[in-house]
């Protein structure tokens, strides 16, 4: 046992972490704990752990000062991950100088450190050590091409020729940019694999394989895939050396003669594909996710991360992984949900399936990464409370960025970490999904059905294409149309069905598994022993099994239905049009179906009791529910309602003999009775849902008294006018263009500092650079601070108005490689010219293998005006509109139309729209307040509808007492009120005006890429491109000059609500 005291909060808790990486069992004493006060005082391992990325060069001091901010602002720890930007070598002495202080300084802090497996993504290449070991690691692929072509590149010839087409094996070769001038790998090998291990995770094991199992818990493997579609031949299908043999072991029969099979729509074509895709997922399985895990918990390590595209039944068979059985080797099976957006659902419930199946205690979600800069305490919670619907119940934020110096500020936003104006009030939202999380990892989830999966059907329609040249198309480099476009249509119609039951379920308040047909084959049995015939997979009972839209279904699972039907098992069908039997015509499987009830949505409603039944005047579709039994016999009700914009009044009916509820306020960690009533086996409670709220309920089957819920009896809506605000931090403008030149003229027109950065690496330009930013200043100006940020100034002579100036000693503005110079004399009225220049600019080439500072180059970036003055600017409010969010409307500012002006006073509004256009920091609102009179033994709460910010910090006469974060947060503040003279609001911002995108057509999109930031054209060649747009005979397609703004501010509806 390995004890650590926490340093945060908790002063006298003592955090245990034990031998084996399930944190869930517990000693004797923990036992003794009341399971609520756990509630209210979650363990750190359910606290949020950040995907911390490792990505320049990694300073020892610099680590421990970031663990120390992790622990300071609710974090349960970070994966320690290597990023896009890395400087340091990776696993490399220096490295693990760098990991050593980040175990250290977590251990003294009460964190938690974890380990993740591969430079980048996706796992599998150790960083390109695998690669390098021997060609035959490489991946490997099939293609087929007619006869009459010329052996194309990195080919050979395997199998027959067929009727003038020819099967070629291709193997990649090394110098693909992402995998650091290597290529990916042969993920089915074992051999292959094995190398993965002894390059990737045994160095770790080395040197702390003490910690295993306490300090570090478990290590992350990201996106492996049998088959890596970047800069791959056309029609690509996965292959791997030992395919041939294993194929012969598992179908019976020698597959060389019938490889055309896979690009051909001949007899058997259907049953041969069928065969041939479960010999590749066996190998992926055995060879990858078996191995792996195998190897980590023989080493007291859970295993946990997540697999490529998990998110729709094409994608999956693209990338070669039917993900469901791989499942089954990870401890801690994970999942990837990118963007602001709640749209996707079938990544969470095939790996919840999982985890309930085989009794995984904990579900990861690698969440909010591509959600952009702008996203809002209230988005994280939306997206974190899908997720946890979903099953999710460990959180891994993305990203937290070790530095934004160059490239690493675009890396997939947002950054969640320091560098954000609102870091430090993060546990406001951390510490309630903590208790969430701890939560719903109690217990074991109460399905009411078990949906089968049409993954198979994927195998069976997978045919190749075989009609595109045989080079790879380099301008187009992603193979995503590898299937022909009849049969890509087909999968997309049964995932479109396959997607839409699941909503149907979802939005209807039914709780339910997903059943893969590998899982179903070597796990499931029949227990009649119930009261109902059930089929047991695992530690789950299904007592109705849905059939979706199948193509084929396999004879394994057709017989245990047949089975379990003629026992009276319910089984139902759904938009059912299942043709073959393991691939083939069956007259048996076309009779049986027969006899199966087929339901339209409607209908299903209505099949079985719920066991929860909402009802509502309103739609209550995006109202979804989570139960889970606990081992005391009560049940968890997690209820949450989805909708961003409407609140929902419902009564909830709970089957089955529970006589009372608690409602646990994860907010404040409370827990206290909710009234509600019990007749003929329903249990029933009158809920309110604000916009994006959780209700969660602890149903007991004990009768106890119950305190009918105080009703709100008055509110108080607070003065939106007499409100003195005030900015707490410097004032910003980017400068995100320049004009520059080499050794000739100044380019006709600024650009974008990411097309200069693309147009010189792209060239292999080396040489000199003078870079030219221009910024104006009001006639009439009067500013006492105004300093120049620069990234790495070291590397340039730095001129204003042509007075060279230097960095010295100023602290660092938001991150340490962000150095201010003070140009405070410098400046004048008018224009004024910034000149970098750099005597040997040297390109970036990610190809590099061996030199890592070669890969980045010389990095070009925004220049950042700071200090106390305000903006002029022509700017058109509401420009656009961002779908799904609420207050979508966004501004732009006309490029070239900013002015910088002497400071001037704000008031409460739209802060963006006076003089604020780039601001990343916080404002203050005070007000007084006069002495209100309340009733004796009532509660006083503040709320508020709308704003525009991440966060708001309250405070009464200068102390803390809460933060809000949207419509579905309070602040109980009975006690702070009964003295205040003063209330003050503190709205932090975000990097959002500062970073952007600023120049996206799309305004404020809801997936942000570092692809959003960069403009890009039709015309292949970049160089010619550029000079094109530069003498006006080309535009970018997804870019526009001016800068679209998010909105910040705008107090709607602040209030004290009093309750008797």
């Amino acid at each position: 046992m390995f004890i650590i005291q926490h340093q945060n909060d908790r002063k006298n808790e003592h955090l245990i972490f034990y031998d084996r990486p399930d944190s869930t069992k517990v000693n004797k004493m923990e036992k003794e704990v009341n399971w609520f006060q756990q509630f209210n005082k979650p363990p750190i391992d359910f606290r949020p752990v950040v995907f911390w990325s490792w990505n320049e060069t990694m300073q020892p001091d610099e680590v421990r000062r970031q663990v120390r901010l992790l622990a300071q602002c609710g974090m349960g720890g970070g994966f320690i991950h290597s990023r896009i930007g890395l400087l340091t070598e990776y696993l490399g002495g220096k490295w693990f100088e760098a990991v050593d202080a980040a175990l250290d300084e977590a251990q003294k802090c009460g964190l938690l450190m974890y380990l993740y497996d591969e430079d980048k993504w996706p796992s599998g290449f150790a960083g390109g050590k695998v690669p390098l070991a021997d060609k035959k690691f490489r991946m490997k692929t099939l293609i087929a091409r007619p006869a009459s072509d010329k052996l194309p590149p990195d080919c050979e010839p395997i199998g027959p020729i067929f009727d003038d087409l020819v099967v070629y094996k291709y193997t990649s070769p090394l110098g693909h940019a992402w995998f650091n001038g290597t290529c990916y790998v042969d993920t089915m090998s074992k051999d292959a694999m094995k190398s993965f291990i002894e390059n990737g995770y045994k160095p770790y094991y080395d040197r702390y394989s003490k910690f295993y199992g306490k300090l570090i818990p478990a290590e992350f493997t990201d996106e492996p895939c049998a088959c890596f579609r970047g800069r791959l031949p056309s029609g690509s299908v996965p292959f791997t050396d030992a395919a041939i043999e294993t194929f012969k072991n598992m179908n019976g029969y020698d597959p060389l003669p019938k490889l055309n099979l896979l690009f051909c729509d001949l007899p058997g074509a259907l049953e041969f594909r069928l065969h041939y895709y479960r010999t590749i997922n066996h190998l992926f399985e055995q060879n990858f996710s078996k191995q792996i895990g195998d190897w980590c918990r023989s080493r007291n390590l859970a295993w946990t991360g997540h697999y490529m595209c998990e998110h729709d039944l094409l994608h999956q068979q693209l990338w070669g992984v039917k993900i469901m059985p791989n499942y089954r080797h990870q401890d801690y099976p994970g999942i990837d949900h990118l963007g602001r957006q709640i749209d996707e659902k079938i990544a969470a419930k095939q790996c919840q399936s999982a985890v309930n199946q085989f009794e995984k205690k904990r579900m990861l979600s690698e969440l909010f990464g591509c959600s952009g800069h702008d996203v809002s305490f209230e988005d994280r919670f939306w997206i974190a409370a899908q997720q946890i619907c979903l099953g999710v119940n460990f959180l891994n934020p993305h990203l937290s960025l070790y530095t934004m110096a160059g490239c690493r500020k675009r890396d997939y936003p947002p950054n969640i970490f320091y560098q954000q104006p609102w870091w430090p009030a993060n546990n406001a939202i951390d510490e309630p999904l903590s208790r969430l999380c701890f939560a719903m990892s109690n217990g074991k989830y109460v399905p009411e059905f078990l949906l089968l999966h049409p993954q198979e059907s994927t195998f069976v329609l997978s045919q190749a294409r075989t009609d595109q040249p045989p080079q790879i198309d380099h301008n187009n480099p992603w193979d995503f149309d590898a299937i022909v476009e009849k049969n890509t249509n087909e999968i997309k119609k049964i995932d479109s069905d396959f997607k839409h039951i699941v909503d149907v379920l979802l939005c209807s308040q039914r709780t339910f598994d997903i059943g893969d047909e590998t899982i179903i084959a070597e796990n499931a049995l029949i227990d009649t022993k119930g009261a109902s015939p059930a089929i047991i997979i695992g530690q789950m009972r299904y007592e109705c099994v849905i059939i979706p839209n199948m193509f084929t279904i396999k004879k394994s699972t057709f017989d245990l239905l047949c089975k379990f039907y003629a026992q009276g098992g319910k089984i139902v069908r759904y938009s059912n049009t299942t043709k073959l039997l393991d691939g083939k015509q069956s007259d048996e499987l076309d009779s049986w179906l027969k006899n199966i009830p087929e339901i339209s949505e409607n209908d299903f409603r209505q099949f079985t009791y719920p066991l929860v039944k909402v009802l509502s005047d309103k739609d209550a579709s995006l109202l979804w529910v989570h139960l889970r039994d606990l081992e005391d016999g009560t049940r968890l009700a997690y209820l949450v309602n989805l909708n961003r914009l409407d609140a929902i009044d419902c009564r909830l009916e709970f089957s089955g003999n529970w006589q009372s509820a608690q409602l646990m306020d994860f907010w404040t960690g409370d827990c206290k009775p909710a009234m509600g009533s019990f007749d003929s086996n329903v249990f029933t409670i009158d809920a309110h849902f604000e916009p994006a709220e959780v209700l969660l309920f602890n149903l007991s089957p004990q009768s106890v008294k119950t305190i009918i819920e105080p009703a709100i009896t008055k509110q108080i809506q607070l003065d939106q006018i007499n409100w003195q605000a005030a900015r707490l931090d410097d004032n910003s403008m980017p400068l995100d263009c320049a004009f520059y030149r080499t050794d000739g003229d100044w380019s006709q027109m600024p650009l974008p500092l990411t097309a200069i950065q693309k147009l010189l690496n792209e060239m292999h330009y080396t040489g000199p650079l003078t870079l030219k930013y221009n910024f104006n200043a009001d006639k009439e100006i009067s500013i006492q601070k105004l300093h120049l940020v620069i990234e790495h100034s070291e590397y340039c002579i730095v001129s204003i108005n042509d007075i060279e100036v230097r960095y010295k000693d100023l602290p660092f503005w938001k991150d340490p490689r962000w150095l201010p110079i003070d140009i405070t004399a410098q400046i004048h009225q008018g224009k004024n010219e910034i000149k970098l220049h750099y005597n040997n600019f040297r390109f970036g080439y990610l190809n590099s293998t061996e030199d890592i500072w070669a890969r980045y180059g010389t990095e070009i970036e925004s220049l950042y005006i700071i200090g106390d003055f305000n903006i002029e600017a022509k700017i058109q409010t509401n420009a656009t509109i961002t779908k799904n969010l609420p207050n979508p409307n966004v501004h732009k500012l006309t490029a070239g139309s900013a002015i910088i002006k002497s400071p001037q006073s704000i008031e409460n509004g739209d802060f963006t729209l006076q003089g604020l256009p780039f601001y990343s920091g916080r404002i203050s609102l005070k007000n007084s307040l006069r002495k209100f009179d309340f009733p004796e033994n009532s509660r006083v709460f503040l709320r508020i509808d709308t704003f525009n910010a991440p966060v708001i910090e309250v405070k009464f006469n200068g102390i803390r007492a809460g933060y809000l974060i949207g419509k579905q947060s309070k602040i109980m503040i009975t006690r702070q009120m009964q003295n205040a003279e003063e209330i003050e609001l503190i709205l932090y911002g975000s990097l959002c005006n500062l970073l952007g995108p600023h120049h996206h057509p799309d305004g404020e999109p809801i997936w942000v890429t570092p692809e959003h930031f960069i403009p890009h054209f039709t015309q292949p060649n970049y160089s010619n491109a550029v000079e094109q747009w530069l003498s006006g005979d080309l535009q970018p397609l997804d870019w526009q000059n001016d800068y679209y703004l998010v909105k910040f501010g705008n107090l709607n509806g602040l209030r004290f609500e009093i309750e008797n």
